[in-house]
């Protein structure tokens, strides 16, 4: 009997602040594969991509109705101590394929 799910089958994706240079964005990605996990199946998404993915294909939004291919957007990210907007145009909304404008 095969198991269900295989290591291979997994894919780990580790949202990160959008803010963070590629140094911060290295380290947090040494410290994952330290943990254990597979660097080769390891994915770090800026988590205003995550939101703007999200918000593309969540059909607990009213933005599936009116995000359409080439739409764009912004997403506001509201910190304790920071405030981050991202413009997105959306490439492709199936399979949701998002660009930093």
């Amino acid at each position: 009997m095969s198991p269900l799910l295989n290591e291979t089958d997994i894919q780990y994706v580790i949202l990160v602040p959008a803010m963070w240079a590629a140094e911060a964005k290295h380290l947090m990605r040494e410290a994952v594969v330290k943990a254990g996990s597979n660097g080769e199946r390891l994915q770090l998404v800026p988590e205003t991509v995550a939101a703007a993915n999200w918000c593309t294909r969540s059909k607990d939004t009213l933005a599936t109705d009116i995000i359409t291919t080439g739409s764009k957007c912004v997403v506001i990210d509201l910190g304790v101590e920071t405030c981050i907007a991202r413009c997105y145009g959306v490439r492709k909304k199936e399979g949701c394929s998002v660009k930093y404008l």
